[in-house]
């Protein structure tokens, strides 16, 4: 991407921006015969052509860089891909005669954690992919003097928390802060209508908690960044260095929330400690963190996707206030092995350990009324769980493939077992239906070929339908059985098992 020069010696006809000759030339300002004309400035590479200044890029050692403010008194350019890539650099000054940010400039200079426009800056553009993938990056503050971002400019920096946009941008090309997950203010000084949570503007809003005018409101306590929107604390990111974590007890003496992706794909972290003072962690609050292996004491809610499959965290523990565990809270972590779930919670909501093929054992609290739908599918080293008898329903697929289950007890509680319930649970041996079971969906024991011993409290009353609007009006259907499935019952539990049962 870098190669603007080629000396061509050779009787090969090299033309530049063509991709003949192994690309070669393909971003090359010149191809000529001569000497090189690259020149080394206190480490700053510069190219002169057709009487433009080229600042090629930086082979120093400084990581803090400040751009020098002219090439031999005379104004130059930033070249395409000038920075790209430099993982070096955390902190850049650009000074008031550059005019623009051109395309890649700064793609991937993954340890750019700040960017200052000079006071005056004659900056007018902020080129495509300019800061994509700048990950370290935490705030930005485009100068007034620019009308247009291009796009993908800010593509995936997931640690931007903060934008402000100048007073005269005009256009943010649709893509221009796709995937910045946290960036939680809009500071907006433009005439652009930048409303929270739209797609417009570059998903510029999409994640915020506010777009205001004033100035910055996030706060830096010890590495950790705050906000407070409408009477809210919220912990929005992690930029100091430790890996080990124990959170602040509170936020100015007050309890505070982990929003949504706080500590996003921060690789660092392999320890976490959640303080009392935590009321929930929102979705995706430690995804990525691909080092963590644990995480101690736990949250009032905990929303989807907390971690990830890439992630070695072997256990969690709830603390006992926790009320609800939502959708996919702990989908694909692959190393959890156990889970304790306090009597606090009420609900285990859709997919929360999908997945989780190495998790053994797992402990549900007295107060549990349903197990969501796939809420366990996947367990494939799952041996035993006892359901409580507060739990009145389990989902669809919420054991589906949990091939290692060899026992299940149903209790009393339960009125409904959803479609492929333990579905490929080939390992079950046995399963007694209590008197309290109302319905059972289709396939709910499907190719659970081990099953031996079926036993059904209630011996008189069941029907089963392959019409599923029957099965709802409790209408005798297609097909009845006043007979509950025997122990070698293929309708039950084998391949013809597509019929709903029912108590009339």
């Amino acid at each position: 991407y870098k190669l603007v020069e080629v000396i061509n010696k050779s009787s090969l006809n090299i033309t530049k921006g063509s991709r003949d000759y192994g690309n070669v030339a393909e971003y090359a300002l010149e191809v000529r015969t001569g000497e090189s004309k690259i020149v080394n400035k206190d480490g700053y590479l510069f190219y002169t052509y057709n009487g433009i200044n080229y600042l090629l890029g930086y082979a120093g050692n400084e990581s803090e860089l400040s751009l020098p403010e002219s090439y031999n008194g005379e104004d130059y350019v930033i070249n395409s891909y000038a920075f790209y890539s430099d993982d070096k650099i955390t902190s850049i000054t650009i000074p008031n005669k550059i005019s623009e940010i051109p395309d890649y400039a700064f793609e991937e200079c993954t340890s750019l954690t700040s960017v200052r426009f000079e006071e005056g800056s004659e900056c007018e553009s902020i080129g495509t992919s300019a800061f994509k993938g700048c990950t370290s990056l935490t705030s930005i503050t485009i100068p007034d003097s620019v009308t247009s971002i291009g796009p993908s400019a800010f593509y995936w920096c997931t640690s931007l928390t903060s934008v402000t946009i100048g007073n005269s941008v005009t256009s943010i090309d649709s893509s221009a802060f796709y995937d910045c997950y946290k960036l939680v203010e809009v500071v907006n000084k433009s005439s652009l209508n930048i409303t929270k949570g739209s797609s417009g503007y570059g998903w510029v809003a999409e994640y915020a908690l506010e777009v205001h005018t004033g100035d910055s409101k996030i706060v830096n306590k010890d590495g950790y960044l705050f906000y407070t929107y409408n009477g809210v604390n919220y912990l929005v990111n992690y930029v100091g260095n430790d890996t080990e974590l124990t959170l602040p007890e509170s936020y100015n003496g007050e309890n505070y929330v982990i929003n949504d992706y706080a500590f996003y794909n921060n690789h660092k972290i392999t320890s976490v400690t959640i303080p009392d003072s935590v009321t929930s962690i929102g979705e995706d609050a430690f995804y990525g963190c691909a080092n963590i292996i644990q995480i101690e004491n736990g949250v009032h809610y905990v929303d989807k996707w907390v971690v990830d499959c890439d992630t070695s965290v072997s256990s969690v523990t709830l603390r006992e206030n926790t009320v609800g565990i939502a959708d996919s809270a702990f989908e694909d972590c692959k190393s959890l092995t156990s889970v304790t779930i306090p009597n606090s919670v009420t609900s285990i909501s859709s997919y929360a350990f999908y997945e989780c093929d190495s998790l053994t054992s797992i402990i549900i609290g007295d107060r549990v009324t349903s197990i969501g739908e796939d809420a366990f599918a996947h367990c494939t080293s799952l041996t035993s769980i006892n359901i409580p008898n507060s739990v009145t329903s389990i989902g669809d697929h919420a054991f589906y493939n949990c091939t290692s289950l060899t026992s299940i007890t149903i209790p009393d509680s339960v009125k409904s077992i959803g479609n492929y319930a333990f579905y490929n649970c080939t390992s079950l041996t046995s399963i007694t239906i209590p008197n309290s079971v109302t319905s059972i969906d289709n396939h709910a024991f499907y190719n659970c070929t081990s099953l031996t011993s079926i036993t059904f409290a209630d011996t008189s009353t069941w029907y089963r339908t392959t019409s599923k609007s029957d099965w709802q009006n409790k209408t005798n259907g297609t097909e009845t059985d006043v007979s509950v499935p025997t122990d070698n019952d293929d309708y039950f539990k084998s391949t013809y098992n597509y019929y709903y049962w029912y108590k009339k």
